[in-house]
């Protein structure tokens, strides 16, 4: 398929307003002139803004440990923590029997060992 010439073009299609623009668009007369300078008038009392306004930007979560020093402002302790992704942060004193790994014996003496 081939695309039309500039000559084949309707004349009428790209034809030349009739007067001048503003008497077009405004109209003629006294009442054309008398909205032309009210609409000059809002446009001076409400002029259009310099910089387009910036978002809002959203406020960042609180860090645990600003959760914790809350908490505690109130008169809770703080045991643990679940963390959204799953995860569980566990405070205070370790429970020795539950905890128990035998590196933690051999690793205090390892400079004793003979190599």
């Amino acid at each position: 398929m081939t695309q039309p010439s500039i000559t084949q073009v309707k004349p009428d299609v790209a034809r030349e307003p009739e007067g001048p623009l503003l008497e077009i668009f405004w109209g003629k007369g006294e009442a054309a002139k008398a909205l032309y300078r009210e609409v000059q008038e809002l446009a001076r009392k409400y002029p259009r803004p310099t910089k387009p306004a910036a978002p809002a930007r959203k406020p960042r979560q609180p860090s645990i440990r600003k959760l914790v020093e809350q908490a505690e402002k109130v008169g809770k302790t703080v045991t643990s923590i679940t963390t959204p992704d799953g995860t569980k942060l566990d405070f205070g004193e370790a429970d020795q029997g539950t905890n128990f790994n035998p590196w933690d014996r051999v690793l205090p003496n390892a400079s004793k060992i003979p190599s």
